[in-house]
C-alpha cells in the first residue's frame, strides 16, 4: 500500500523522500541530559555477572544442595501424603 504513491510519484518524474523517524533515542534538538547517577547505577548492575566454578572443596555442598535437599523435600512431602490420603485397596 505503501509502495503504490511512491512508484506513482517516480513514474512522474518527481523526487520522493522518507520521512525521517528517530526510533531509538531523542532527536538532538530535544536537548536531553542524561542522569549520571543512573547511568552508573547501569554499568555497574551489568557488571555484578560473576563466573562460578566448582572445585574439589565446593563439591560436597553442591551435591547436597543439588541432589540431597530435594530429595529430602520430596521424600517427607510423598511420605506426609501417604499417611493422610492413603490408597484404598481395589478388588
Amino acid at each position: 500500500m505503501l509502495r503504490a504513491p511512491t512508484a506513482f510519484a517516480l513514474r512522474q518524474g518527481q523526487r520522493v523522500s522518507q520521512q525521517r523517524r528517530h526510533m531509538g533515542g531523542f532527536p538532538s534538538s530535544m536537548k536531553i541530559k542524561k542522569n549520571m547517577v543512573l547511568e552508573e547505577w547501569n554499568g555497574k548492575r551489568e557488571m555484578t555477572e560473576k563466573t562460578w566454578e566448582l572445585n574439589f572443596s565446593d563439591l560436597p555442598m553442591a551435591f547436597i544442595t543439588m541432589f540431597l535437599f530435594p530429595f529430602g523435600v520430596y521424600a517427607s512431602t510423598r511420605a506426609e501424603l501417604k499417611t493422610r490420603f492413603p490408597r484404598k485397596e481395589t478388588i
